[in-house]
């Protein structure tokens, strides 16, 4: 009687344990959002990792990105090779990239970079994605991997993805590629660097020029973190507008240290807020008198953040002589319930003002949507017919 007595306490106890944790990770979905059972386990999960992460930056262990990143790697099955399509690893400058081959590649390429914000995600994240473009276009996918913040914040991603996709370019003839039928793709902070790094092969005078550019909800400035989006879907699935002064400050200052500085725009000075306001047609809204010192944010720090910040490598939005490049078409598939979704409108129009092909796509889902089965299937079958037509 004893042992079922204290067998049943144990087990109230866990039921109430169980109970708890299951309210804690709980979060209801958007009626917008059709995944909703794949979402709201992924969702769970990610707010354990966010938990365990949490504590190990309170005891001063390492960023909760850092563990979340050791923890998919973990999990993440990896890449799987079908009968259609051949998964590889080959060395493209400093870049270990994932390669999609299918079975009768069209001698056409996709460059990937994938998305999460400068310091999580890993080609791997989106190898199923890759996976159904190869099968269903024939085209080759280089989904490039590339350094993380904050242990290598900004200039490593650009020049990682930089590097690898002049090496993907003076490799095509060998690696049976037409280097006029090259694509560069990103989704997120992978859309950032695919205008950014455009923009640059353009700028450098490089003789390598994409057929077109592909941007999947993307980052395209890290000046105004109070867009009208940002302060309307506060809450939306997968990407929260409270993530993006975070990853900005991971990537800029290399810590977490400037998140609630940046958040409430602190690092727009005078020169930041001309600049953004010049390309964009808008004025800014009124930034939170915060100082950096009183943020606890060391002025060489704050200096960076706020220099970065209209730095066309970081937001291509700000470039100067967009009309001046000649960049490859553009196009920009934007979701409307996404913190970044003026992000996306805005950069649009900019290619359009300076006379670049642009198409903007608008979706009626949310950030990240792009791989889940359901939520995902109309951007994924936009991609595959427009790469079908534009790189055949």
């Amino acid at each position: 009687q004893n042992i079922s007595s204290k067998m049943q306490i144990a087990l109230l106890i866990c039921g109430v344990l169980f109970a708890l944790l299951a309210y804690s990770v709980y979060e209801p979905m958007p009626d917008y959002v059709l995944d909703r059972g794949f979402l709201t386990l992924g969702h769970s999960v990610w707010r354990i990792f966010d938990a365990v992460g949490d504590l190990t930056e309170y005891f001063c262990i390492c960023e909760s990105e850092v563990v979340r990143r050791q923890v998919f790697s973990l999990i993440l099955p990896p890449p799987k090779n079908t009968s259609r399509v051949l998964f590889t690893y080959e060395q493209f400058a400093d870049s270990r990239t994932l390669v999609a081959r299918p079975l009768k590649p069209s001698g056409a390429a996709l460059i990937y970079i994938h998305g999460g914000g400068w310091a999580v995600g890993s080609p791997e994240m989106f190898s199923e994605t890759y996976e159904e473009l190869a099968d269903k276009t024939g085209i080759t996918v280089f989904a490039v991997r590339y350094r993380l913040a904050p242990e290598q914040p900004f200039p490593a991603a650009f020049d990682d993805c930089l590097s690898a996709t002049l090496a993907i370019f003076d490799a095509a003839k060998s690696l049976g590629l037409d280097a006029g039928r090259i694509a560069i793709a990103g989704d997120s902070a992978g859309g950032q660097l695919t205008a950014s790094i455009v923009q640059q092969l353009r700028r450098s005078g490089s003789p390598h020029r994409p057929k077109l550019h592909l941007m999947v909800y993307p980052v395209t400035q890290v000046v105004n973190l109070r867009t009208g989006s940002m302060l309307q879907h506060t809450n939306a699935p997968i990407l929260k507008a409270e993530h993006m002064p975070r990853y900005v400050s991971l990537y800029l200052a290399g810590s977490a240290v400037a998140a609630r500085w940046v958040a409430e725009n602190g690092h727009v000075t005078p020169a930041v807020r001309a600049a953004y306001e010049t390309a964009t047609g808008q004025t800014l809204p009124a930034a939170a008198a915060v100082e950096a010192a009183s943020a606890g944010i060391r002025d060489s720090v704050a200096s960076r953040v706020a220099s970065l910040a209209t730095d066309w490598r970081v937001s291509p939005l700000l470039a100067t002589d967009l009309d001046q490049l000649d960049l490859p078409p553009a196009h920009i598939l934007a979701c409307q319930f996404d913190p970044l979704f003026d992000d996306a409108i805005m950069y649009a129009n900019r290619l359009q003002r300076a006379g670049v092909r642009t198409r903007l796509i608008k979706y009626r889902t949310y950030h990240g949507a792009m791989s889940l089965p359901r939520d995902g299937l109309e951007i994924r079958v936009y991609v595959t017919k427009m790469l079908l037509e534009e790189l055949s």
